[in-house]
């Protein structure tokens, strides 16, 4: 089969209004915290492949189509759903850990999710962290399995900034956003949050409370992001958990200065980037007085270099799929 006839269904999440694009569209209503899964599918068509993309709920089986893929293990039921209707092997990318051993209901979803991964022709992991946290789980499952990055888009340019810092996610209480704030207001740093969730009313408390400089701007698009990525000299987080950290990735093409809590699984991914790690409130004060810059251009040239560049994971989720139906 040669590489221009390979036609992939992508299911995303990350396209609301969408039932059926082609690469060369573009949409702005992606949910901030998805809209790598619509980035990654028009890098995957840009790797030559021809590729249809719609959200899970119009996931409707189309006419011709080679294999299926899944953005993320969430969507594994309706690709397999798919691919069976199609007659066509599945593909599914895993970005999260499997549960704690002592999380019985959370285990049934594993267990159900690996009953599933043992019918799918290939699971992508974005780190190697991630594979090899789901190796036990995965003993005895047939499919492939492969490592290949999120894909992490670049500026075309990076800006001046001034000496703000800057927090992007869900605002959940695994984010612990409050250290941010109170590690921002030692510091004398005007911290710019954006994003919502839960922990939104408690966080504005806090930083009432404190008389802190936080500015909330909720959920913006993504023109939105770059321009505060562009405009902060700082990206920081303190999430007790996460398992990539596109965020990190984006600020460090950005030219942040990048300081996230030191975290196994973000080690295993940014290590050698120019990230500058912390395990103490105190020890993220004590980074953001310092008043360094980062070096222009240096984390973009990071990310090329490590294959984190949209185009170079296009091409490599493209190999993987040809590799499924070759």
């Amino acid at each position: 089969m040669s590489e221009k006839a390979l036609r992939v269904l992508v299911l995303t999440t990350s396209v609301p209004n969408l039932r059926v694009s082609t690469i060369g569209q573009s949409f702005s209503c992606c949910p901030p915290n998805l809209s790598w899964e619509w980035a990654e599918a028009v890098a995957l068509g840009s790797a030559g492949v021809e590729i249809v993309v719609g959200p899970v709920r119009h996931a409707i089986p189309q006419d011709h189509t080679d294999i299926v893929y899944a953005s993320s293990q969430n969507l594994a039921i309706a690709a397999r759903h798919a691919a069976d209707a199609l007659g066509v092997p599945w593909v599914c990318r895993v970005i999260v850990p499997p549960a704690p051993q002592d999380g019985p209901a959370q285990n049934e979803q594993d267990e159900a999710l690996v009953a599933l991964l043992d019918t799918a022709a290939a699971v992508v992991f974005p780190s190697d962290w991630l594979c090899d946290a789901w190796a036990s789980r995965l003993v005895g499952v047939r499919a492939g399995r492969r490592v290949v990055p999120h894909g992490i888009a670049a500026p075309q340019e990076v800006q001046d900034r001034r000496s703000g810092a800057l927090f992007i996610g869900w605002l959940t209480e695994r984010k612990r956003v409050d250290v941010a704030i109170r590690a921002c207001h030692k510091a004398g740093i005007v911290l710019t949050v954006v994003g919502d969730g839960p922990e939104r009313r408690a966080l504005v408390r806090l930083a009432a409370e404190l008389d802190a400089d936080v500015r909330f701007t909720g959920i913006v698009d993504e023109d939105a992001k770059a321009i505060h990525l562009g405009r902060n000299a700082f990206y920081v987080s303190a999430a007790e958990e996460e398992y990539f950290g596109i965020p990190v990735g984006e600020a460090l093409a950005a030219g942040c200065r990048v300081l996230p809590r030191w975290l196994p699984a973000l080690l295993s991914v940014w290590s050698g980037s120019g990230v500058e790690w912390w395990d103490t409130e105190e020890a993220l004060v004590a980074l953001l007085r310092m008043r360094r810059t980062a070096g222009s251009g240096a984390g973009a040239s990071w990310l090329a270099a490590h294959g984190y560049d949209l185009p170079a994971v296009g091409r490599q989720l493209a190999e993987v799929l040809r590799d499924v139906v070759t």
